[in-house]
């Protein structure tokens, strides 16, 4: 075969390099896998696996190279000529390289434990941007062609390879394709020798090449590739690979390319050695990094890092993880990676000198040999071996959390392996890190303390804090700092721990010689927390205490004096430090002279000194500030010298004794009745300096009063302000402490005092303050209205209170009801209490009257103000009840509500007040009350919008109700099912709470309402219908409908009917709105006999058993909707309509005239009287409802004939057994019986009836040779089958020809049939030829669909092939009369009549696919979207071929 615009005119046995699983959809499904983002990782992957140690990407921008007489592969290669992404590599494929690019989708490297890549198709990410990659790799070439619309059509049939491998040295590739090869060379390819290493070319998909591309119509522009790769960080996916030393990329726009980055990795031999093996041990290597930048400033960046890498035995695993390791063929094993230098300005050999003083902050990420793109912010990297379920970047939750066997190796590797790892690199990094000190000490700070500590903020999960405590818990890591002895790196267990950040306290404990650990408050804590963990047994640590501090101190004092002098907040720091870990030994601290005092001085401890606040200080100016503890002592401290132990060291809480002995030193003044004063001066006494006093005098009860009387220290408040002793005998009246009745009582003119005395107090100090009780403030107001000759009314307008005065006054009255009630009976006193003009009234909010002039409600009616009436009080309960006990003027509710109520608020809008006062009525269970709301609109519906009657609501409690009724208006307010007493008030006044017969209607009415109204979606009405037709069902026992009641809801239309009909047999079927009545739907049983003229029940709401029981005469069609449906039917078979006749509806139909005839057979027996027309041709007396001839009417048949019989005005036919079972129908219908007693068997067959019955026997029945000369040999397993050749002669000319044309074919007797064709087919064969009617021989196979057609093909092929062309017309007839429409019969159809000559046959079919293109397209692409492997796309293709030239 010549190729396309090309002279070459060797051979082309290419080798087909195809990817045998490469159907287009395969590969769409896999780069969902793999982002575009995705392709450097891959390629760069694969090239550490093929042990390449350098990789190279060209992003190529070159344009179609245009030359006269181009010689490309094929004209179609020209359009991926243009721009393309180059990537090299140093390695060479390898034959299994090739086999394992071809597999698509199963990965040909998990075996290889050497390898990183897991599955093995990561090339397949280039189909994102290419469908035609190819690549050069030693003396072959390869292009890959999943669409096969590119490459050179091959072989015979001639068709485009999916892929294909040259040799192009072998086939001088460059010199018959020049063109093809030119793009190669300015990549160092000439095609004339092999090449070093591989090549990769992904030319980019053009707008024109995404349309034609059935992977992707994606496009990418060069500028979309330049970006893609130039924020690839090299440097970090190098980082963990065991080969790739050097990584660049590059740009080319003519045939030079521009170097864009490169990064390159420096190691030694030894170091280069550990990076490659794979091994178990922990291995620790340098790597250096140089990374170029090709920009403005021409960037160059060194990086120097440190890895540790190695494994865990597989023989340690638990037994489920070692299962799943064999499994997945995974080995324990990782690696730890920290950047120790970086610099765009300093070289190597400068970063190694300065001996890494300040690492780079890192943020942290996991890597399974590449970045997975989790970032951890452990401030190094993490690799491991790890399970990726999918090629695709994995949620940390997916990786390491999800509860599966992939996540649970993950955590395995992290927790188990990479810890020990890093335990490794750690003791490496202090191994760097004393040289580092050795060289300079000065501002040392331990890289293992801070950057490069195991648990760092910002982690991103808890995982990673407990991989970091799994490094921790190793507690002989040398990676602890202290600075005893000079400054040494020591393990946790050598050194003890100060708590705290006491940076001075660390240091006095240093100089002390004890190897402390200074540690910040959080790695303290990660600390504890992984000592406190039960799997941690061996992990230890030390803090120090407080004792032992003290015991180091003592017998130092020069050396506490020169550090205090140094700082003299120093005594604090190391005062909470002891204290804080001493516990409650205080001994220890006797004669240390650590006590702060007030003064500014340092007390010793064993000497008298008091603790108290600065105020207390300030009320001694003179004597306080050396005898109290210094008051701004941080809080930790003040709390511990507050404690009761610390009397043993003679420190003493302030109290009363200590302020009487102090108020004696303090004022000179003694035995001084009253004193002026000014509570609100500077000067003491003021208030404040008082109420102190006072708070600590009181604070004990063994108080000396003889001392304490002699000082005025009591305040008078009313009349005047005055301090005055204390004396029993002259007591004043006491007012609670910011009493609100004060302000009130204070405008009425009473004398008071504010100090009060507590129940605890001194019992002589309770004695010279009056209790402020109830009593004695009435007491004292009756006492001052005598006094000043008022009334009581007078005395209050006289003392101008305000409404809130009043209001107070009430409010006390309340809260002291209980201390009135004891003096009720008192009726001196009942008269004070009822004179109070403190009672508001609903009339004016300004008006306050007396307990004997109003008007009392019920308390449990609100109010309403429906009118002016200054005789009602208004009140709340407790006002209620006091005002009720005070015997004023009461009313009832029922007088209220009779009177005042009905008439003001008919028709009102419902308020939260009006249904609080409703619900108090309900409450009452009064029904002479409840009478009210039964005859008028006063209950408010659920949006409380209006007032309505009960009887027009429903219980919203009730399912059914709930359901049908919800989003309406029709139901109770929520508010009033808080209280049953409520509810079944309502109920009795009419609320719908029972599902009745009324109710069913209600709701039935309800149903038909809403399916009708756009309001409601069709589904929750549906939904509705359904409940209310269920309840219907479920309680038809219940229900007792009276005649009236069942005929209304039997024309109610809310039952769901059936709307869709599968089978487009039932097109015309009766036009329903999805909802009708019981009165005019059929069950779905008899769908077949009446879906033209009935709506059917909905599924999911026939009837059951039990309701049909009961109502025996639903759903079921009358006989007059069956016969016109029987008409209906008939007319559509006579019809010959295409859908009716088709082969696939063909037992559907007959199946539909069976129901019909089997329900009007019961008709028949039910109703004698029934009509039927008896010369209507009614009635199938055959097997093919299609044949016009099977059709007769019911006067035409006879019951009791065994033949059909002729002779009369009209032919009479035998009953056939298809009609037998339905004689009732029949008979009425018009047929009848045979009037013969007895018809003797008197059938006169013609002389050949006799002949050929006779043949067929002796052909069936008597196998042997006795009547045979000659015998077939059929099939594959050469059965033999024997037959006469004078019958076959005359039956036919070929035969005719063999037997007596003195051919050689016959001479033994035995004829090979050359046809593969089953045995029983040909001896059916020969039964024709015998003189059998073809009808007889199908009969028993005629509704075996697929056998069939099958029998009548091959039937089709042996008339063709022994020409008994009359046989042959006669099943082409019977093939066209089978309607065949079926794609896969049509096209079996077109085939065999090829074959078979059927030229009827082919014509007829062709026109019918001519006429119905687009049924014929819609099975075609119903065929291709369910295909599912290869050979059924294949087959697919080839039907499409087969068809083309008629669907055009």
């Amino acid at each position: 075969m010549k190729l396309t615009n090309n002279n070459y005119t060797g051979d082309m046995d290419w080798e087909k390099h195809e990817q045998n699983e490469s159907l287009t959809t395969r590969i769409k499904n896999i780069i969902k896998d793999y982002s575009i983002n995705s392709l450097f990782k891959e390629f760069l992957q694969n090239a550490d696996d093929a042990k390449a140690t350098r990789f190279k990407i060209t992003v190529d921008e070159r344009r179609i190279f245009q030359h006269n007489g181009r010689k490309y592969l094929s004209e179609e290669m020209e359009d991926w000529q243009g721009p393309a992404i180059w990537i090299y590599n140093d390695a060479e494929f390898s034959p299994k390289d090739f086999q394992a690019l071809i597999k698509l989708g199963t990965g040909g490297k998990s075996n290889d434990e050497t390898k990183i890549g897991r599955f093995g198709i990561g090339f397949n990410c280039a189909f994102h941007i290419t469908d035609l990659p190819s690549f050069v790799s030693g003396r072959y070439i390869v292009f890959l062609d999943p669409n096969a619309k590119y490459l050179p059509t091959q072989g015979y049939p001639p068709r485009r390879p999916r892929g294909t491998r040259i040799d192009f040295i072998g086939k001088e590739f460059k010199k018959y394709f020049p063109e093809q090869c030119y793009p190669y060379e300015a990549l160092g390819c000439n095609f004339s020798e092999e090449f070093k290493g591989t090549l990769f070319r992904l030319p980019l998909r053009t707008s024109k090449t995404a349309k034609k591309s059935e992977i992707s119509d994606q496009v990418f522009e060069i500028r979309d590739i330049l970006q893609l790769f130039n924020g690839i960080q090299s440097n970090k996916e190098m980082l963990f690979l065991r080969n790739i030393e050097s990584c660049s990329f590059y740009h080319m726009r003519q045939q030079n390319s521009q170097l864009i980055w490169e990064a390159q990795i420096n190691m030694s031999d030894k170091d280069r050695e550990i990076r490659k093996s794979v091994t178990d041990t922990a291995q620790l290597y340098q790597m250096d990094i140089e990374i170029i930048r090709n920009n403005k400033n021409n960037k160059k960046v060194s990086e120097i890092w440190l890895l540790c890498t190695g494994g865990n035995q597989c023989s340690i695993l638990k037994q489920d993880l070692k299962g799943f390791s064999e499994k997945m063929r995974l080995k324990p094993r990782g690696g730890v990676a920290s950047l120790l230098a970086q610099s765009d300005r300093k070289s190597f050999a400068e970063l190694r000198a300065e001996s890494f003083p300040n690492p780079p902050e890192l943020k942290g990420e996991i890597y399974s040999y590449l970045s997975l793109s989790i970032c951890t912010n452990l401030g190094v990297h993490l690799n491991g071996n790890f399970s990726l379920s999918s090629p695709t970047p994995q949620s940390e939750n997916d990786f390491l959390q999800a509860d599966c066997d992939d996540a649970k190796w993950n955590r395995y590797i992290l927790y188990d392996v990479l810890p020990l790892l890093h335990s490794k690199l750690l003791d490496e990094v202090v191994r760097l890190e004393e040289i580092r000190y050795n060289n300079n000490r000065a501002g040392f700070i331990p890289h293992t303390l801070n950057n490069l500590w195991p648990i760092t903020k910002n982690l991103t999960m808890g995982l990673y804090k407990s991989y970091g405590a799994n490094v921790i818990k190793n507690g002989n890591n040398r990676i602890y700092w202290t600075e005893a002895n000079g400054g040494k790196f020591i393990s946790l267990r050598e050194g003890k721990i100060i708590e705290g950040e006491e940076t001075m306290i660390g240091d006095i404990l240093g100089e002390l010689g004890i190897s402390v650990l200074k540690l910040d408050k959080e790695k303290l804590e990660q600390i504890k927390e992984i000592a406190k963990n039960k799997r941690n047994l061996d992990f230890k640590y030390k803090i120090i205490s407080g004792k032992e501090v003290c015991g180091k101190l003592r017998g130092k004092d020069s050396f506490m004096n020169s550090f205090m002098r140094k700082n003299s907040e120093s005594i604090l720091l190391l005062l909470r430090f002891i204290l804080s870990r001493i516990d409650v030994s205080f001994e220890n601290l006797y004669g240390l002279q650590l006590v702060p005092l007030n003064d500014g001085s340092v007390g010793t401890f064993g000497k008298i000194y008091y603790v108290g606040k600065r105020k207390h200080i300030d009320l001694f100016p003179n004597v306080g500030p050396s005898k109290f503890v210094r008051v701004d002592l941080p809080h930790d401290l003040e709390k511990v010298f507050k404690r009761d132990e610390l009397s043993v060291l003679n420190i003493r809480q302030f109290d009363s004794a200590a302020t009487l002995d102090l108020l004696f030193l303090e004022f000179p003044y003694k035995n001084i009745k009253e004193l002026d004063w000014d509570p609100n001066g500077n000067s003491i006494p003021n208030d404040r300096w008082l109420k102190e006093i006072w708070s600590k005098l009181m604070s004990s009860k063994t108080i000396e009063f003889a001392k304490l009387s002699k000082l005025p220290l009591l305040p008078m408040i009313q009349p005047s302000e005055k301090l005055v002793q204390l004396d029993i005998t002259n007591p004043l009246l006491n007012i609670e402490h910011a009493s609100y009745l004060y302000p009130v009582l204070k405008k009425l003119k009473l004398r008071f005092t504010n100090m009060k005395f507590p129940d605890n107090a001194n019992s002589n100090l309770k004695q010279c303050v009056l209790p402020y009780n109830p009593v004695n403030i009435v007491n004292v107001l009756e006492r001052n209205r005598i006094l000043l000759n008022l009334t009581m009314e007078q005395l209050f307008k006289t003392s101008y209170l305000s409404n809130k005065d009043y209001e107070m006054f009430r409010i006390y009255i309340k809260d002291n009801h209980e201390d009135f009630k004891r003096l009720i009976q008192n009726q001196e006193f009942l008269n004070i209490l009822r004179s109070l003009p403190i009672w508001p009234v609903h009339s004016c909010d300004d008006k306050f009257i007396d307990a004997e002039s109003g008007i009392l409600l019920p308390h449990n009616l609100p109010f309403f103000s429906f009118q002016q009436n200054d005789d009602f009080y208004k009140c709340d309960e407790f006002e209620f009840r006091i005002l009720f006990g005070l015997n004023v003027t009461y009313i009832d509710e029922e007088e209220y509500f009779k009177d005042y109520f009905i008439p003001h608020h008919i028709n009102t809008t419902p308020s939260r007040n009006y249904i609080t006062f409703m619900q108090r009525i309900l409450s009452l269970g009064k029904r002479e009350i409840e009478r009210y709301f039964e005859l008028y609109p006063l209950i408010p519906n659920k949006s409380l919008t209006a007032l309505v009657k009960a009887n027009t609501l429903y219980d919203i409690t009730v399912p059914l109700f709930c359901n049908v009724f919800e989003g309406s208006d029709n139901f109770l307010p929520t508010i009033f099912y808080s209280n049953t007493i409520w509810v079944t008030a309502l109920k009795r006044i009419g609320l719908k709470y029972q599902v009745n017969c009324k109710t069913i209607i209600e709701c039935a009415r309800e149903i038909e309402s809403q399916f009708q109204n756009d309001q409601y979606p069709t589904n929750v009405v549906r939904y509705r219908a359904k409940s209310v037709i269920d309840y219907l069902y479920e309680h038809t026992e219940t229900l007792n409908f009276s005649s009236g009641q069942w005929s209304e809801i039997m024309q109610i239309k809310f039952v769901p009917s059936e709307k869709n009909f599968q089978n487009s047999l039932y097109e015309d079927a009766k036009e329903t709105s999805g909802y009708e009545s019981f009165a005019v739907l059929c069950f779905q049983r008899y769908k077949e006999v009446c879906w033209t003229q009935k709506p059917l029940f909905d599924k999911s709401v026939e009837p059951n058993d039990l309701f049909l029981q009961r109502r025996p005469k639903i759903g079921k069609p009358s006989p007059k909707d069956v016969i016109n449906h029987w008409s209906f039917v008939i007319e559509k078979i006579k019809s010959k309509s295409f859908i009716w006749k088709s082969s696939e509806n063909y037992s559907v139909v007959k199946k539909i005239i069976q129901r019909i005839y089997e329900i009007m057979n019961e008709f028949s027996k039910e109703d004698p009287g029934l009509s039927i027309d008896a010369e209507e041709k009614l009635f199938l007396n055959g097997e093919d409802p299609f044949d016009e001839e099977n059709w007769i009417a019911g006067s035409e048949l006879v019951f009791g004939l065994k033949e059909d019989v002729k002779g009369y005005k009209y032919e009479v036919k035998e009953v056939k057994e298809y009609l037998m079972p339905y004689k009732d129908l029949l008979i009425l219908a018009g047929a009848h019986e045979s009037d013969f007693k007895s018809i003797s068997k008197t059938i006169i067959y013609e002389q050949k009836d006799v002949i050929i019955n006779s043949l067929i026997n002796k052909l069936i029945k008597e196998p042997d040779d006795k009547f045979h000369d000659v015998v077939f040999i059929v099939g594959e397993e050469k059965v033999r089958i024997g037959a006469n050749k004078y019958v076959l002669s005359a039956a036919s000319t070929h035969f005719e020809k063999i037997f007596y044309g003195g051919l050689s074919e016959t001479t033994n007797n035995e004829i090979n049939v050359p046809i593969n064709i089953q045995p029983d087919t040909f001896r059916r064969f020969l039964q024709v030829l015998y003189g059998q009617s073809i009808e007889e021989i199908i009969k028993p196979i005629l509704f075996k669909a697929d056998d069939y057609l099958t029998f009548l093909f091959d039937l089709l092929k042996l008339t063709e092939f022994y020409n008994v062309e009359l046989i042959k017309n006669k099943i082409e007839d019977i093939i066209i009369k089978g309607q065949y429409i079926n794609i896969n019969n049509i096209c079996k159809i077109i085939k065999h009549s090829k074959e078979c000559n059927a030229q009827r046959l082919r014509n007829y079919y062709e026109e019918y696919i001519k006429l119905n293109k687009k049924f014929i397209k819609e099975q075609l692409l119903e065929l291709c979207k369910n295909a599912t492997n290869y050979e059924e796309i294949l087959e697919i293709s080839q039907k499409s071929q087969m068809l083309d030239s008629l669907l055009k």
